[in-house]
């Protein structure tokens, strides 16, 4: 974590957390609920639901490459900045 940060880009790197964790999330649990009521045709076994658990450290990736920045040669500067322009 970057000390130098303020407490307004704190804020929004939390806020785009927490938005990410319950996309990634309800992304999963979403389509099970749907199946197991029978309002969609797909038959989505439950055991897809522990994949769920994964949308907080997704999330948290996600945050902390784009706040703290990729290392130089996995994507290019202004790939990276578009990202972090639309998160923050």
């Amino acid at each position: 974590m970057n000390p130098f940060l303020t407490p307004s880009r704190r804020r929004r790197e939390l806020i785009a957390f927490f938005l990410l964790a319950h996309a990634f999330l309800w992304a999963v649990e979403i389509p099970i609920a749907l199946s197991q009521r029978g309002l969609i045709a797909v038959r989505v076994p439950l055991a897809v639901h522990y994949i769920a658990s994964f949308g907080p450290f997704l999330a948290a990736l996600v945050v902390t490459l784009v706040a703290e920045g990729l290392p130089v040669g996995v994507v290019g500067v202004r790939s990276q900045r578009a990202v972090a322009q639309i998160l923050f």
